[in-house]
């Protein structure tokens, strides 16, 4: 390190300098709203591109036949010194199929969603789809029979909402639910 006119300059500090410069460039580039039109069209492409009508249309709920039940999403929360479980969402649980992986699901779930914000196509059974709820986040991991696909939502409102259209589709005869047992 040398000193030029009272400052200290070093490498680490040029380099720490170009990388806070390039993630807060980076971050700027990320927090950008789509506001062009043909930008929105490309994303659209791009997140749906191989996926079927079917698919595109339904999202997971093209995938209803292998709903193998539900439960309730409990996550512990740090409450002042408080540590407190609570209900944040449901995790809807799916039996494998052949050709199906959890890449596969989140591709399907981000190209329906993609849709269904852009007006392109309804959500899947109107205002049952448990997988659009405004203030959710869909994360798809895999288990020994199959995938869990765990739907996260912000608000009480966004639970009760999420468990009222699983318990819609058990209710149908669909769905083999814990979320009946409350």
């Amino acid at each position: 390190m040398r000193i030029v006119k009272g400052h200290a300059i070093g490498s680490i500090s040029l380099a720490v300098g170009v990388i806070a410069g390039t993630v807060a460039l980076r971050g700027a580039a990320w927090a950008t709203p789509m506001n062009n039109g043909l930008d929105t069209v490309r994303s659209v492409e791009s997140d749906c591109a191989g996926i079927g009508k079917n698919e595109r249309e339904l999202g997971l709920m093209a995938y209803r036949a292998s709903i193998a039940g539900t439960h309730p999403l409990h996550e512990l929360t740090d409450l002042g010194k408080w540590k407190v479980t609570r209900e944040s969402g449901s995790v809807v649980l799916f039996r494998a199929e052949p050709n199906t992986s959890a890449a596969w699901l989140r591709r399907v779930n981000a190209c329906h969603n993609e849709l269904v914000a852009e007006g392109q196509v309804a959500a899947s059974g109107g205002t049952s789809d448990p997988f659009v709820v405004p203030g959710t986040m869909v994360s798809v991991d895999e288990t020994e029979t199959g995938f869990a696909v765990s739907v996260r939502a912000s608000s009480g409102q966004g639970v009760a909402e999420v468990a009222h259209r699983l318990a819609g589709l058990s209710t149908s005869g669909q769905v083999a639910t814990a979320l009946n047992a409350r």
